[in-house]
């Protein structure tokens, strides 16, 4: 789910199709729920059908063509076929190896089983695939295993976006062992990433929660973020509003509601919750404590209002890393849904719960909170912040991330405060080195990098190694035909006399972003400007009331923007996909809010600024 739908989207629908020909039905097709079989199409890897003892001895597919069709099904797009030619290709070698070893007659035009399996004994395979089984089915089958390489002639003829992270390998490190300061610490920290627009900030921020998340192995981990903007700077803790609304939408899918809404009105005073609502600080909280009743706090001086806010938000986030230091037993229903945990383990089938709800421990990871262009700022935020991170009763571990070339003295002081007490990193990202930069132009190219090096150096020199405009490049050489796809040769062809007088400045990109704006349908246009009357973010409830169209409609008529890379996911959390894209001056970002089918329409967000 966190990569942009394109062609291998469609390899793997076609591979499970090929499955249901093969077998009778899909892998899921035994799951209980659509939340089940969404969660099974996204999460849960399926063995090779060769790997299935007794369906294997019933149906005697050719190894050749299970292992195809495995390829396709992968969950990671990276690991599946990257075009349909390459499929093709690949069957096509599979009939004409399996024709000249008689194991199907020439004269087969359908395939045909004489045997069929039953679901039960295909589960069964399922249940009892091993663990042990699942991992080595995760390496590459073996040369030998096979009469020829799969994938020798799949080559995308599309530009591939990666969402690899390159030359930060370092910065990573530091802010995975800070993170684990915190945890042993109980103490919080702020991670500050400093560098210029495009330069990976925010993707640095994602992939470390990503790796953190990867290393607690399945432990539940809380990440909200909030941004902060540059033409709402004046407005006192408009980041923190984000952000608190996105924490407590994730304690409210983590734990039981009714726990919740009892804690927090036990916790914290009723002028505390007066403060925190009156002032909309954590909007959805009047929602959740709707018939609690709170204190209306009334003639509180300017001055005396910054330090009750202060104080009420240090509360509240106490008695959230409190629930997570000492979370209650989990008492989730299973959603009726049964399922064999992830096919790896041989016993009968578990109840599935989804990865985001809390196992059975003692205690759970910190709370990670980010905030994204803290050179916007208001000094009450700031001041807040500090109060944070320097409280000893609340342990969160802060990103924030800072235009290098904006950055303010309150915001450095505020900063240089917290690193003399040892509470604060500063990580300043540089541009990308020559050989990163020629490795993600042929990640980016899917073909090997020395092919790459003349134009990686070209790239260096006309972009200073920043990413997004290395990016925006390439996609501005392939908008020109300078940069095109031979079919006939499988390869990239390059016109390297047009490239050298080819450049790309900070105009040249903002034509670029409005020529695609442009060349939008008309009616996704009409439908992104009615959004963005409501404001920097909005969901599809209040875009259906004032556009009149229903989710559905809505959602095609985005995906186009999503699509062309105007909108990029960058950020995975449960039920919830945000996406962004950032141009040197402006940023824009989707957002949605996926509710499982038993509870209700999904929920679409989008923030424009």
């Amino acid at each position: 789910v966190d990569h942009p739908v394109d062609c291998r989207s469609d390899i793997y629908s076609t591979g499970m199709t090929f499955f249901e020909l093969l077998v009778g039905f899909t892998p899921f097709h035994h799951l209980k729920s659509r939340s089940a079989i969404v969660y099974g199409h996204v999460a849960i890897n399926v063995p090779p059908l060769d790997h299935l003892n007794t369906v294997s001895a019933a149906l005697k597919i050719p190894p050749v063509i299970c292992s195809i069709i495995h390829k396709m099904i992968q969950k990671n797009p990276e690991d599946r076929y990257q075009s349909a030619f390459g499929v093709w290709k690949d069957l096509e070698q599979a009939h004409q190896f399996l024709v000249s070893s008689n194991i199907v007659p020439s004269s087969l035009k359908t395939p045909t089983f004489s045997q069929q399996v039953p679901e039960e004994v295909f589960v069964t395979d399922l249940q009892f695939s091993g663990q042990k089984q699942q991992q080595q089915q995760k390496s590459l089958i073996k040369e030998h295993d096979l009469p020829f390489a799969l994938g020798q002639f799949d080559h995308s003829p599309f530009i591939k976006q990666s969402s690899d992270l390159y030359c930060r390998d370092s910065e990573m490190k530091q802010i995975i062992s800070d993170f684990g300061l915190v945890s042993d610490s109980r103490k919080s920290r702020l991670a500050s990433v400093y560098g210029f627009s495009g330069i990976g900030k925010t993707r640095l921020i994602t992939e470390s929660v990503r790796q953190i998340k990867k290393n607690l192995n399945s432990q539940t981990l809380v990440f909200a973020s909030g941004k902060f903007e540059q033409f709402n700077s004046t407005i006192p803790f408009v980041g923190f509003k984000t952000l608190f609304e996105n924490l407590l939408l994730q304690f409210s899918l983590i734990f039981d509601v009714s726990f919740l809404k009892m804690t927090l009105s036990k916790s914290l005073d009723p002028e505390t919750l007066g403060l925190l609502i009156d002032n909309d600080l954590v909007p959805g909280l009047s929602k959740l404590l709707d018939d609690i009743k709170v204190e209306k706090n009334k003639d509180i001086r300017p001055s005396e209002l910054q330090l009750r806010i202060e104080q009420s938000v240090c509360s509240l986030l106490s008695v959230l890393s409190e629930i997570l230091s000492n979370p209650p037993p989990s008492e989730f229903g299973s959603d009726d849904i049964l399922v064999s945990s992830s096919f790896d383990s041989p016993r009968s089938p578990v109840e599935f719960e989804p990865s985001f709800m809390p196992k059975k421990t003692t205690s759970l990871p910190p709370m990670i909170l980010s905030l994204d262009d803290l050179q916007w700022a208001d000094s009450s935020s700031l001041k807040l912040l500090r109060r944070i991170v320097t409280s000893k009763k609340i342990t969160v571990f802060f990103f924030g991330s800072v235009r290098h070339n904006e950055s303010n003295s309150e915001l450095d002081l505020m900063t240089d405060g917290l690193c003399d007490l040892n509470r604060a990193r500063k990580i300043q990202l540089g541009s990308l080195t020559s050989e990163s930069i020629n490795l993600m132009i042929s990640n980016m190219l899917d073909t090997d990098p020395e092919s790459t090096s003349k134009l990686a150096k070209i790239i260096e020199q006309k972009t200073d190694g920043n990413p997004f405009f290395i990016k925006q490049f390439i996609m501005r050489l392939v908008d020109q035909n300078i940069l095109s796809f031979s079919f006939e040769d499988q390869q990239w062809e390059l016109d390297w006399e047009k490239i050298e007088s080819f450049n790309l400045n900070l105009g040249s990109l903002l034509d670029m972003l409005i020529t695609k704006i442009q060349e939008l349908d008309p009616k996704t246009l009409n439908l992104l400007s009615t959004a963005s009357c409501i404001g920097n973010t909005f969901n599809t409830t209040t875009l259906k009331t004032l556009s009149g169209l229903q989710d559905a409609e809505i959602l095609e008529l985005l995906r186009p923007a999503l699509q062309t890379g105007l909108i990029q996911k960058i950020e995975i959390a449960p039920r919830r996909l945000t996406a962004s894209h950032s141009s040197p001056s402006r940023k824009s970002s989707l957002t949605f809010d996926v509710s499982t089918p038993e509870r209700g329409d999904s929920d679409v967000s989008i923030e424009l600024s």
